[in-house]
């Protein structure tokens, strides 16, 4: 008999006439379709057997439990609730596919294996004890009402089952709400429902069909693309349209076309411009004349006619508010106005929703409820008057029928009337009030009057008719919501305004002189790259992705290295372009915008119940096992080669090398006239290299970003190339001839080593050659003979200082030419030649760099202090002055950065870190579990090291297997001391101090003292009240804190002198 399963994840009952249940709203699915895990259905049903869970809202006596995601949303929805409730927070998803084979079985029916994370067992624990309590009956999953908030409720609630913790007393409730109000809270309890199993069911196809995806596709880019780490059904559709837009601009080529104008005089003795409108009956083509002669011969024909007004027209347009934000818009206009990208945008608006501030961040709706319309509209009237509301309210629809699975309705301002000083006396972020601001514009703006703008447009014709001229201006006649969001004041809206004046006073038939007439060239320009901004919108108009994917969409990219930005433009990287190559060459149906947006609608349909989520994932695996298999025998000489056909404008661009200026590139080799290729490497990364290697080793790296147009050569100061350079003077590598000393003849050169960039006097073998570093800000094709011999006279001395005698001096350093005397040192400003410097020059910037001596000394004593090894001594030493040490347990990030940083051999420190950064945040939490799977373990490591149970080493913890560390943890805690010592858990905690103490007890009752929420506030408050007690009030802490250092110093003893048994005594 199958058993089945509620939406609660509640049990219904088995009889020998079928299944009854407890309650009627409840609808009903199989057991086994629903529950995918790493258990069985029978050991799950068996943990929670007679489980029902009633719909019905309870009697609010009693304290009741509510789960959400966040524990800054747990804060503050406690504060709505108070002591009636204890909410909790999950901290994200607590169960997630293992990253393994198996996890995923298409052949079961796509039977998923769920593991629970391992940070999230803490924040299971804590929710089973606080379920534990006998006077709590109801349990609350208040999630995001979004399909991943409906899975993290699903999931939690799957957990509790396996654990056996929902007991028959408990009832399970799903309320949902998209502001985090006192009201809207309250109103959700009133009406919970049940857990929507077509949400449920989306979230499973999307996440096995992105395992699926993954996971097969993953090891074939590992193998066939070295450094091509990933591939993901929305990524790789991002990322081939950022390929696509950087084919378009280097297959675009510019043109010329040219516009006429004329100036107009008007009878009051101002001027106007004008456009060219018609000439002989047409119009002029868009956007000019492709040839300058057709224009020449036109402009002529303009100034040989007299002009006369033929028609002026008048009207009034008006312009309308634009829809409140979603998500996608939130992110393009953050983007384009504050310049924030969509992470930092999410970041930041999570941050408000969880304040209370502005409703749910996760949606694609437009739409305003009849309340919050209400609530705009008399804001706008008391803010900025009644002739700013329109007369009946107005409502947003999407232009698309879509089906969402976010919430209903854009986002907007919880409260319209909490301004920005508000925020800011909350301790919110400058950058978080900012985007609340324009969260609070755009809205109150949706429910505003429309602008009204008063055009003028008149016609000037020629005597013959022949040639007619056109002039506009235009004027706010009311700025109706255009008072909220501001009207952009620059030079051409008062050129627009000064124009509409004088327009409107011509009268039809009236003559005009035309005092100039010009033709002006334009050059087309290739199409901008795209900002994050613009890609959302694009994203959103091919259907690819959905509200809460654009971000970790970009930071996925980011983090893989696949693109950069560039001044706020996107750029492919060429490791990036390859992959798409690739996937449009050999997967193109799962790059294809077409495909990926009907993936999208296909969940979409299963979130309304229109679709079987199983057969939509029978469909995409019938079709990907077969892809899979093929690409797996493709050879890579094969690849390469249609890699190099596809991209042969990239791969074989001519640029200009970074110490000749010479111009390099195209597919021919320069040594040996054979064909390049590309080339791929795991650490290296791409390049291109000679078809006969290893015969021939000539490479060269890709073109970038910085040199996308080849520049000409510099003047040399010879005809011999680079080639010729080194073959006369029998050097190696890149190099370029500056010149010729003025005194001795040397030949001076730039050339490139190991280290860098430098610059060379003399030949090798001539006892006088020097050589001396070009700084990090100097350009190699950019110095010249005047530059190279300023570098080679440092050092020079400037003379003895007035006050010590000791001589000062202009050295050339790492980071350009720098000023000492006596160990203190300054950086020499651009603006200042080091040749020409003064001694007065010298003791004035040695001044300013005394000035901040002390500063620097304190911060290179701080950096030393950190670059110590973080080791501690063991137990035993804290007795005798042993001087073993014991290596700190190492974080998760530190684990990680073991791991990855081998990946990244070729970036510099800064740029690696930036990157290691990047890809930590990136990383979801099972990636993340990983890494805090191997901290936990290092914990265990350091205990057993500091109670002497083995050599103190990394190596000699890595060298143990499984079963012998686990024989160390149980050694650990075998002696019951040391088992209900507190040191066997947490560490130590500290004694407090009497103030500590004292603050701590009047923190609750004095919290109503203060309305500032700021820390500082309250901590001066509390530094006041205990200067105002007396001294028998001041000794009670006093004494409790003494009290407290005994029990203190008692425990500390105890683990001093505490020992284990050695190998030998166990033996005797």
């Amino acid at each position: 008999m199958p058993f089945f399963f509620s939406q609660y994840c509640g049990f219904v009952q088995p009889s020998e006439t079928g299944c009854s249940v407890k309650m009627s709203r409840i609808r009903r699915i199989p057991f086994e379709r629903l529950v995918k895990g790493n258990f069985s259905a029978y050991g799950f049903f068996q943990g929670s057997f007679g489980r029902a869970i009633s719909t019905s809202v309870c009697a609010l006596d009693g304290t009741k439990v509510m789960l959400v995601e966040s524990p800054a949303k747990a804060k503050k929805i406690q504060e709505f609730l108070g002591d009636r409730y204890k909410v909790l927070a999950s901290y994200g998803h607590v169960r997630d596919l293992p990253p393994k084979a198996g996890s995923v079985l298409p052949e079961k029916d796509f039977d998923m294996r769920w593991e629970t994370l391992q940070s999230a067992v803490k924040h299971i624990e804590a929710l089973e004890k606080a379920l534990e309590e006998g006077s709590v009956e109801e349990l609350y999953m208040a999630t995001d009402p979004d399909r991943e908030g409906e899975a993290i409720s699903w999931h939690v609630l799957q957990e509790l089952g396996r654990r056996g913790t929902l007991q028959e007393r408990l009832n399970v409730h799903r309320v949902s709400f998209t502001e985090i109000t006192k009201k809207a809270i309250e109103h959700a309890i009133e009406e919970p429902r049940d857990i929507d199993e077509n949400l449920v069911h989306a979230y499973l196809a999307r996440r096995a069909l992105d395992y699926l995806l993954g996971f097969h596709l993953s090891p074939i880019l590992w193998r066939k693309l070295p450094g091509a780490t990933s591939a993901g059904r929305v990524q790789s559709v991002a990322l081939r349209m950022i390929c696509e837009r950087e084919k378009e601009i280097e297959n675009f080529r510019e043109s010329h076309y040219w516009t006429l104008h004329g100036t107009v005089v008007l009878p009051d003795g101002g001027s106007i411009h004008a456009d060219l409108l018609t000439v002989d009956g047409s119009r002029v083509p868009d956007p000019g004349y492709s040839s300058r002669e057709d224009a020449e011969c036109i402009l002529k024909r303009i100034k040989d006619s007299d002009f006369t007004v033929t028609s002026v027209s008048e009207r009034e347009t008006t312009r309308q508010p634009r829809a409140p934000f979603s998500t996608s818009s939130l992110q393009q206009e953050a983007n384009s106005v504050l310049g924030y990208s969509a992470s930092k945008t999410m970041q930041l608006a999570q941050e408000l929703y969880e304040g209370g501030m502005i409703s749910y961040m996760r949606t694609d709706s437009v739409v305003l409820s009849d309340e919050a319309i209400q609530r705009l509209r008399d804001v706008i009237a008391s803010q900025y008057g009644r002739s700013v509301v329109p007369s009946s309210p107005r409502q947003f629809h999407r232009k698309k029928s879509a089906h969402s699975q976010e919430a209903h309705e854009a986002i907007r301002p919880t409260d319209p009337k909490i301004n920005l000083q508000k925020l800011s006396q909350q301790g919110y972020s400058a950058q978080a009030i900012k985007l609340y601001e324009l969260i609070r514009n755009r809205t109150l703006a949706s429910q505003a009057e429309k602008a009204r703008i008063a055009t003028v447009q008149v016609i000037f014709s020629s005597a013959a008719g022949d040639i007619e001229l056109k002039a506009t201006g235009s004027k706010t006649a009311s700025p109706g919501y255009l008072r909220i969001v501001g009207e952009q004041e620059d030079d051409e809206k008062k050129a627009r305004e000064v124009q509409y004046d004088s327009l409107t006073q011509l009268a039809e038939a009236s003559p005009v002189a035309l005092t100039s007439a010009t033709s002006q060239e334009h050059t087309t320009k290739p199409p901008p790259r795209y900002s994050e901004g613009s890609l959302v919108k694009a994203m959103e108009e091919y259907g690819i992705g959905r509200p809460s994917t654009y971000a970790p969409t970009m930071k996925l990219l980011y983090a893989r290295g696949y693109i950069t930005s560039h001044r706020k433009r996107l750029h492919a990287e060429p490791i990036g372009r390859i992959l798409t190559s690739f996937l449009k060459q050999y997967a193109p149906e799962y790059v294809d915008y077409s495909f990926t947006s009907k993936i999208e609608t296909d969940f979409d349909e299963i979130c309304q119940g229109e679709q079987d989520w199983l057969q939509v994932m029978g469909q995409f695996w019938e079709h990907f096992a077969k892809t899979t298999e093929s690409l797996s025998h493709l050879s890579g000489t094969d690849i390469l080669d249609s890699i190099n056909n596809d991209l042969e404008e990239f791969i074989f661009r001519q640029k200009s090398d970074a110490i000749t200026g010479e111009i390099e590139g195209g597919a021919e080799c320069p040594k040996c006239k054979h064909p390049l290729s590309l080339k791929l490497s795991h650490k290296g990364g791409p390049f291109i290299g000679c078809s006969q290697y290893p015969d021939c080793k000539y490479t060269r790296s890709l073109p970038t970003h910085d040199d996308e147009t080849p520049s000409a050569p510099l003047d040399m100061g010879s005809t011999f190339t680079s080639l010729n350079l080194a073959e006369k003077y029998g050097m190696r590598g890149p190099v370029r001839l500056l010149g010729t000393h003025p005194d001795t003849n040397a030949e001076i050169f730039v050339r490139q080593g190991p280290y860098g960039p430098y610059i060379q006097m003399g030949l090798e073998n001539d006892p006088s050659m020097r050589r001396v570093p070009l700084p990090k800000d100097a350009k190699p094709k950019s110095c010249t003979v005047k530059y190279a011999l300023s570098m080679l006279a440092l050092p020079k001395t400037l003379g003895n200082h007035p006050q010590t005698q000791l001589p000062v001096e202009v050295r050339n350093g790492k980071f350009g030419p720098f000023i000492i005397h006596d160990g203190n040192m300054r950086s020499i400003p651009k603006e200042i030649d080091p040749l020409e410097m003064s001694l007065d020059e010298g003791i004035e910037l040695l001044r300013l760099a005394s000035e901040n001596k002390k500063f620097a000394k304190k911060t290179t004593r701080k950096a030393a202090t950190m670059s110590r090894p973080r080791t501690r001594k063991t137990s035993s030493s804290r007795s005798s002055d042993s001087t073993i040490q014991v290596p700190r347990a190492r974080s998760a990030y530190q684990f990680f950065l073991k791991e990855y940083l081998a990946r990244y051999q070729m970036k510099n420190g800064k740029e690696k870190m930036k990157i290691m950064g990047d890809t930590w945040k990136s990383l979801d939490e099972k990636e993340k579990a990983v890494f805090e799977n191997l901290a936990a373990d290092d914990v265990i490591r350091h205990k057993v090291q500091q109670a002497g149970l083995l050599d103190p080493t990394i190596e000699a913890w890595e060298s143990l297997d499984h079963a012998s560390r686990n024989s160390l943890k149980d050694k650990l805690l075998s002696t019951s001391t040391l088992k209900n010592h507190p040191s066997a858990g947490d560490s130590l905690q500290k004694p407090k101090s009497a103030y500590t103490l004292f603050m701590q007890s009047v923190s609750d009752s004095m919290k109503h003292e203060t309305d500032s929420p700021h820390k500082g506030s309250f901590m001066t408050l509390v530094a006041k009240k205990w200067r105002e007690l007396s001294d028998t009030e001041r000794m009670v802490y006093i004494d409790m804190a003494n009290k407290e250092k005994e029990e203190y110093d008692k425990h500390q003893a105890m683990l001093d002198h505490l020992t284990l048994p050695d190998q030998g005594q166990q033996q005797h």
